[in-house]
């Protein structure tokens, strides 16, 4: 099927200068965020990697 796609750079609406990079984007009058900055990421790597830095730092604790 043949998708049309339209992208706008939103002037009012940019990331906040003590963003460290990445890209947001928004569609449908934001019911549908892609949130792909860098401290986004970051905290779902710390989410994701928590038991395994967990298991690093405290062996002997096991579940």
């Amino acid at each position: 099927s043949k998708t049309h796609l339209t992208v706008c750079k939103e002037e009012r609406q940019q990331l906040p200068a003590t963003a460290a990079g990445g890209l947001k984007l928004v569609a449908r009058q934001g019911k549908i965020v892609c949130d792909n900055t860098l401290d986004t990421r970051l905290l779902q790597v710390n989410y994701d990697q928590k038991p395994t830095i967990r298991h690093i730092l405290f062996p002997e604790i096991k579940k």
